[in-house]
């Protein structure tokens, strides 16, 4: 029974299927079903080795050069199989293309103590070369409390590529150092421990600018002697800064799920309270779904099982709510609480 699935360059074992209303079929043609029921729910495949398709072997092409050298690897041939559409590759020795670098480029730091040259392959611009120099500073006019002073900066290199080169840079006045206001850090969140919305520095004082409660605030920023204000300025800077509210992170124990209460012909009967953990404001609770035989307290978390409900499983989806707090942001927790009659 059965007929071979596939046949291409490698060996395919036949394919049997037995389909859901215990039929055999098997599959042919790339796949399509030949017989049996078409609707494969729950089937279940049987592999036959007893016999094989021999390989029919495959059948090359002609070597095509891919011309994929790179500066450093050598490029390739490959041929394709006319049957399964495979591949091969083989290695054109003596063809990578080598390195062709261009002139070099020289970077210097903010402060002129550090210089880097680099220069990049023009075949391919991934391939850098980088080189630090050893800088040496001298002072050409000294800063006076008027005008501003001058050095200059040489860097040598050990790579042949990179030469030596100077750059010249100011010196500050000597009246006032100019720093810059500092900004406010950002992202802070209620941890219960003071935090610091605006750091000391060098060359001023804070006041304000540490809080532990969330809220909003103002730093006031006051120089010390011999420093200015990159605007240049002298008198206090005021930043506002900010400690935004925690979340509250709510969690429902399974033994919350689930609840039971003694059947009542004539009076409603009460689960205990569908509690949370990680709450810090005051909690309510609403229904969001369910029979209408459960109902929940909004205040006291309690189902109410009405009258008469017949014993049984019975199920309530029910919202859990903590109101915001000075410090923690308002959040709820959705739970399904299965109820069962007894």
């Amino acid at each position: 029974m059965g007929e071979n699935a596939f046949d291409n360059c490698s060996n395919l074992t036949k394919v049997y299927l037995a389909n859901c209303n215990g039929r055999e079929g098997y599959l042919a043609n790339g796949g399509t079903i030949a017989s049996g029921n078409d609707k494969l729910e729950s089937a279940t495949w049987y592999f036959d080795r007893s016999s094989t398709t021999p390989a029919n072997g495959h059948n090359w092409g002609e070597w095509v050069f891919a011309n994929d050298a790179t500066c450093t690897e050598d490029a390739h041939d490959v041929r394709t199989c006319a049957r399964c559409a495979g591949t091969e590759s083989r290695t054109v020795e003596n063809t990578a293309t080598g390195h062709e670098w261009g002139d070099a480029s020289y970077a210097w730091s903010d402060d002129y103590h550090a210089c880097t040259a680099s220069r990049s392959c023009a075949n391919n611009a991934a391939h850098v070369q980088t080189c630090p120099g050893t800088v040496t500073s001298q002072v050409i006019t000294e800063p006076t409390y008027d005008d501003l002073g001058q050095f200059t900066s040489t860097a040598t290199f050990d790579e042949p590529w990179a030469s030596t080169v100077t750059a010249t840079a100011d010196i500050p006045a000597l009246a006032r150092t100019l720093i810059a206001v500092p900004k406010a850090r950002t992202g802070l969140t209620y941890t219960g421990k003071a935090q610091a919305g605006v750091a000391a520095g060098k060359g001023y004082t804070v006041a304000g600018g540490t809080r532990t409660s969330a809220g909003s605030y103002t730093a006031t920023l006051t120089l010390a002697e011999g420093y200015a204000w990159a605007d240049g300025t002298l008198g206090p800077k005021s930043v506002k800064w900010t400690i935004s509210k925690k979340s509250q992170a709510l969690g429902v124990s399974a033994a919350q799920r689930s609840k039971k209460v003694a059947y009542s012909k004539r009076s409603a009967r009460y689960t205990s309270k569908v509690s949370v953990t990680g709450a810090k404001g005051k909690l309510t609770w609403s229904k969001v779904s369910g029979t209408k035989k459960l109902t929940v307290g909004k205040t006291t978390g309690k189902v109410r099982v009405t009258a008469g409900t017949k014993r049984g499983t019975y199920r309530i989806k029910v919202k859990v709510s903590s109101a915001t707090t000075t410090n923690y942001k308002a959040a709820s927790k959705t739970v399904t609480v299965t109820v069962r009659v007894k």
